[in-house]
């Protein structure tokens, strides 16, 4: 099942208690990020949807988020935020754009699919090292 996207403001963010895991385990995300060693930024710049979530009985419920913030001359950083509901914050991905769809836990990208453009989670294995548009991205804190 594939939770709705919805869409975050930092204000909100820190507010709203997001059922990232499971509708009996709610945390907020903010204090899950912090928990976890999140080294990004979060203020007023920061914009963070939620694509969904991958629950199944057989693995591990795993959460992504995009996260984007402004900052300097209209520089943006883009990342893709990974939570589970056994680790909480996995890490994040610097990516180059904003994923198309998250589906039973394939995350897609709009790029040719010679270049990269998937990410699969369906296994609830969360790679270390993914490619994308050609290049290779590594999931760090």
């Amino acid at each position: 099942m594939i939770a709705s996207k919805k869409f975050l403001t930092v204000g909100t963010l820190l507010s709203l208690l997001i059922a990232h895991s499971s509708a009996s385990s709610l945390k907020s995300l903010d204090e899950t990020l912090s928990a976890g060693g999140f080294s990004g930024t979060l203020d007023e710049h920061v914009q963070i949807k939620s694509f969904g979530c991958l629950h199944s009985e057989l693995i591990n419920s795993i959460c992504v988020y995009y996260y984007t913030r402004e900052f300097g001359n209209k520089r943006l950083t883009q990342r893709l935020i990974i939570t589970s509901d056994q680790n909480g914050y996995e890490g994040m991905y610097n990516v180059p754009d904003e994923p198309i769809t998250f589906e039973h836990g394939i995350i897609k990208f709009p790029y040719d699919a010679d270049d990269g453009a998937l990410i699969d989670l369906s296994t609830g294995e969360i790679p270390e090292r993914i490619f994308l548009d050609g290049e290779s991205f590594v999931l760090f804190k």
